[in-house]
């Protein structure tokens, strides 16, 4: 349950207990994936979190399956702790990249390393476009053996609607314009669709590698996306 105030006829929705422990759940995860392996007191270390919040959000990942747990060698006296990995092989993503005239997907896992990739050429029709990807997902999943993937995201060349998923804009893909990508490939696939602009999922890509490569992150910068 959500709770919300008026503020000059604008509905403005406050933080749930729930919404907060997704936010921890979201920074845990990702302090797990830049750190591994790492302990459950060095998250709470880490993030100043009580470590009653961290040893629970940490049990919910691992009965989802999300986190591996290890001991490491040890010699010395004292209690061995335990140290948390992400389980990769958890939360298969497909990541969909459309340009004029080719498509690339490709294969992650909780970590976001790119596994394989495959390559199509582009579908100008919207509609055949959708069956035509809804074809290549399916050799995809049995290729790997996976039935289900957790998400799947659309990088689009042109203006998106990042909430519905709809194309408002293609300069190049023309035909696009005004067609609920998101909405069609979700319902023709039954995977958990989002769509964006190429360039922002660009920019969020690079921050992301940025993020795990140096201590400290640029205030500022730019990314540029320059035909295909």
């Amino acid at each position: 349950m959500s709770i919300g105030v008026q503020n000059r006829g604008r509905r403005i929705r406050t933080a749930t207990v729930t919404s907060v422990r997704d936010v921890n759940r979201s920074i845990l995860l990702n302090l797990i994936r830049l750190e591994q392996p790492i302990s459950r007191a060095e998250l709470s270390e880490r993030t100043g979190m009580f470590r009653s919040n961290v040893s629970f959000i940490v049990e919910e990942l691992l009965q989802d399956g999300m986190l591996l747990e290890e001991r490491p060698l040890h010699s010395g006296r004292g209690r061995v702790p335990t140290h948390l990995r992400l389980n990769d092989d958890a939360y298969p993503v497909l990541g969909v990249y459309i340009q004029p005239s080719r498509v690339r997907v490709v294969h992650a896992g909780l970590q976001g390393r790119l596994k394989q990739r495959w390559l199509f050429d582009m579908v100008q029709e919207p509609g055949y476009f959708v069956l035509t990807l809804g074809r290549v997902i399916e050799k995809i999943r049995q290729e790997l053996g996976i039935n289900h993937f957790k998400r799947l995201g659309i990088a689009f060349p042109g203006l998106v609607n990042a909430e519905t998923g709809q194309i408002i804009w293609s300069p190049e893909l023309p035909q696009f314009s005004g067609y609920s990508l998101g909405e069609q490939v979700e319902r023709h696939t039954g995977i958990s669709t989002r769509v964006d602009n190429d360039s922002n999922l660009g920019a969020l890509s690079e921050l992301r590698f940025m993020e795990s490569e140096q201590p400290r992150l640029p205030l500022n910068f730019v990314f540029l996306s320059i035909g295909e």
